[in-house]
This record gives C-alpha cells, sequence and structure tokens, in this order.
C-alpha cells in the first residue's frame, strides 16, 4: 500500500506531472498579476492606503478602472 501511495506522488506518474506543471502556472501567474497591479497603482498614482500614498503625491483610491481590471 505504501509503494502504492509513492507511485502516485512521482514525477513518472503523468497525472501527477499535470498537476505539478498547472501548479507552477498558478504561482508564476499570482506573481505576475501582483506585479502588474503594483505597475498600475504607481503609473496612475492611485493608492489603496494612506502610507503609500503619503510621499508620492498619490491618491488613496479604491475605484480607478485600470487597477480595478487589473486585480480581477
Amino acid at each position: 500500500m505504501v509503494d502504492n501511495i509513492m507511485d502516485m506522488f512521482s514525477t513518472t506518474n503523468p497525472v501527477f506531472r499535470a498537476y505539478l506543471f498547472y501548479s507552477a502556472v498558478l504561482v508564476v501567474k499570482m506573481l505576475a498579476m501582483s506585479l502588474l497591479t503594483a505597475r498600475q497603482r504607481f503609473k496612475h498614482k492611485v493608492f489603496a492606503n494612506p502610507e503609500d500614498a503619503a510621499g508620492k503625491g498619490a491618491k488613496v483610491r479604491f475605484d480607478n478602472t485600470d487597477i480595478e481590471r487589473v486585480r480581477r
């Protein structure tokens, strides 16, 4: 039984390989989306926290359409 379970979590198992691949794709997507959101926030000078906007001459807003489009 233990050997069978270890075979399921082996990279020779095509289903487990697919799981690893798509998990990695999702992690990369999450990291890319956080960078894109930060880029849009700096580009439009709109931040969600007063601490972030304090020294940059930016506004605190929650309804910028460009930023919300990236966040969705």
